[in-house]
C-alpha cells in the first residue's frame, strides 16, 4: 500500500512540473514583446497616403503635330496620422518600354514631363505631368508613390505606399474615334504567344467617381468597359441616360459624347445650383442583362477674386484668385495687357503683383480660366499715378518760424519723388530739416519739414507756398499770415 501511494504521489508530481513547463513556455520573450509592441504602436499610430484620383488621362488627336484634347494634369496625394518629417518619392514606369524614372520631391530639374511637389504647409502633395507625345502611340505608366515619415511620440521611421496610372490615348482629329497604330514588335510578339480570352461578366470604371465643377460649367466623364462587352457591337439599345435632380428645376444636362469599343464618353452641363445624379443603363443583347451605373456632378458657388480697389507703380499687391481647383479641370490665371500676357500660373495661390510705370496708360486685365474658358469677365486692373504732392500743416513754432510738413508720392526716374523745391511768394525763405526727413519705403509716401522764416524780418510775416516734387508736380496752395 505504501509503494502505491508513494507512485501516485510521485505521478501528481511529474504533471505539476509539466504544467509549470507549459505556462513558462508560454510566457512571451523579449524579443516577442518587442515584436508586438511595434505592431501596436503601428496600429495606434497608423500612417496612410491617399489619392485623389486612380489615374490621370491624355487624349492626344494626330494631325502633323500631336494636337492636346483633354489633358488630367494633377493628382493630390493625402497623408493621414500624426507623423513628421514627411518625404515623398514617385516611381514611373513605362508600361511599354518598361523603362523607369525616379522622382523626389521639391528636387529642381526633376523631369522636364514629371514633377513631384510638396505643400507641407497644407498637409499634401502634388503629382503634376506635361504627358511625353514623342513617340505617338498609346500608352500607360504606372506611378508608385512612396512616403517616409517619423511618429511623432515614438521618432520610428513608418513607411506608406499607393499607386495610380497615367494614360495617353491617341484619337483621329478628323472622325474623333481611335486611332489606329502599329503596336511595337514586342507588343504583337506577346499578343500571339497569349491567346485571347472573352470575360462573362463585365466591369466597369468610372475616370471620375464624382465630378466636383462650378454652376452652369461643361463637365465631361468617361466609363471604362472592361469584360464581356463591346458598346459598339453589344448593347440591345442605345444607351439610356437620365438625370436626377437635387433639388428639382436646378438644371443640369448630361448626354452621350462617343462611344468606343471599351469606353463610352459623356458629356453635358453642372446644374446652376445643388447636384445631380447621372445615371447610364446598358443592356447587353446576347443575353437582356443591365447595367446601371451612376455618379453625382456637384456644383459648387465660385467667389470672386480679392483684387485691390486701386493700384500705383511700384507698389507690390496682392491678388487673390478665388479659383476653384477641380479634379478634371485644368485651372490658369493671367495678367496681360492688350498685347502681352504680364502673369501666368496654373494654380489658385496668392499672387503678388507691381504694376509698371508704363500701366498707368495701358488696359491691365485680371483674368480666370477652367480648361480656357474663361470664367466671368475680364477684370481691369485700376492701375492708377500716384497723386501729386500735399501740404500737410503749417506749424507755428514763433512770431518769426514755421514748419512746413509735405507728403510727396511714388518714384521718379527710379529715385524717390521727394520734394524738390518750394514756390513761395510773399516774405518768406526756406531750408528744409534734413534730419525729420521720413521716409516709408514699403508705400512709397516721403514725409518732408521746412522752416520757413522771414526773408525781411522788418516787414509783416505772411506768404503762399506750393510744393514741387522731382517730376514737376505741384501741390496744393497753402496761405500763412502772421497779421
Amino acid at each position: 500500500m505504501k509503494n502505491s501511494r508513494y507512485k501516485y504521489r510521485k505521478t501528481i508530481e511529474i504533471y505539476f512540473v509539466l504544467y509549470l513547463a507549459a505556462l513558462i513556455f508560454l510566457i512571451p520573450s523579449q524579443k516577442e514583446r518587442e515584436i508586438e509592441t511595434a505592431k501596436r504602436i503601428s496600429i495606434e499610430t497608423p500612417f496612410v497616403i491617399k489619392l485623389e484620383k486612380s489615374a490621370l488621362f491624355c487624349k492626344m488627336a494626330i494631325d502633323s503635330i500631336p494636337f492636346l484634347l483633354h489633358l488630367d494634369s494633377l493628382n493630390t496625394i493625402y497623408f493621414t496620422g500624426d507623423v513628421k518629417n514627411i518625404r515623398y518619392e514617385a516611381m514611373i514606369e513605362d508600361q511599354v518600354y518598361k523603362s523607369k524614372l525616379k522622382l523626389v520631391s521639391n528636387v529642381e530639374n526633376q523631369s522636364i514631363y514629371f514633377r513631384l511637389i510638396d505643400k507641407l504647409e497644407k498637409k499634401i502633395a502634388y503629382f503634376v505631368w506635361k504627358p511625353p507625345t514623342f513617340d505617338r502611340i498609346n500608352k500607360s505608366y504606372i506611378v508608385y508613390i512612396t512616403a517616409k515619415a517619423n511618429d511623432l511620440k515614438t521618432g520610428n521611421e513608418l513607411v506608406a505606399k499607393a499607386q495610380f496610372a497615367l494614360v495617353i490615348n491617341f484619337y483621329d482629329r478628323k472622325t474623333g474615334l481611335p486611332a489606329v497604330q502599329e503596336q511595337p514588335t514586342e507588343q504583337i510578339v506577346q499578343a500571339v504567344q497569349q491567346p485571347q480570352i472573352v470575360l462573362s461578366d463585365v466591369s466597369f470604371s468610372l475616370q471620375y467617381d464624382r465630378i466636383r465643377t462650378i454652376s452652369s460649367f461643361d463637365w465631361q466623364n468617361t466609363l471604362f468597359v472592361l469584360g464581356g462587352l463591346n458598346p459598339l457591337l453589344d448593347l440591345q439599345k442605345n444607351i439610356e441616360v437620365s438625370i436626377k435632380h437635387y433639388p428639382e428645376g436646378n438644371g443640369g444636362s448630361a448626354f452621350i459624347s462617343n462611344i468606343s469599343s471599351n469606353s463610352i464618353s459623356i458629356k453635358g452641363t453642372s446644374p446652376n445650383y445643388g447636384n445631380i445624379v447621372v445615371t447610364l443603363l446598358l443592356k447587353r443583347r446576347v443575353d437582356n442583362k443591365e447595367y446601371q451605373i451612376s455618379f453625382p456632378i456637384i456644383a459648387e458657388p465660385i467667389a470672386n477674386p480679392e483684387i485691390p480697389n486701386e493700384l500705383y507703380p511700384g507698389l507690390t499687391y496682392k491678388i487673390k484668385p478665388n479659383l476653384p481647383m477641380l479634379p478634371g479641370y485644368e485651372a490658369k490665371v493671367l495678367i496681360r495687357d492688350n498685347n502681352n500676357i504680364r502673369y501666368q500660373q496654373f494654380s489658385d495661390e496668392v499672387i503678388s503683383f507691381t504694376p509698371d510705370y508704363e500701366d498707368t496708360s495701358d488696359n491691365i486685365f485680371f483674368e480666370r480660366y477652367l480648361n480656357n474658358k474663361l470664367l466671368g469677365q475680364r477684370i481691369k486692373l485700376n492701375i492708377k499715378k500716384f497723386p501729386p504732392p500735399v501740404i500737410v500743416k503749417l506749424s507755428k513754432i514763433d512770431n518769426k518760424t514755421v514748419l512746413v510738413q509735405t507728403n510727396s508720392f511714388g518714384l521718379f526716374k527710379n529715385r524717390e519723388n521727394t520734394i524738390l523745391s518750394l514756390d513761395i511768394q510773399g516774405n518768406a525763405t526756406y531750408k528744409e530739416r534734413i534730419g525729420q526727413y521720413k521716409p516709408d519705403r514699403e508705400k512709397l509716401i516721403w514725409s518732408q519739414f521746412f522752416e520757413i522764416t522771414p526773408r525781411d524780418p522788418n516787414k509783416p510775416f505772411s506768404f503762399k507756398i506750393i510744393a514741387i516734387d522731382r517730376s514737376g508736380e505741384r501741390s496744393n496752395q497753402e496761405i500763412y499770415s502772421n497779421d
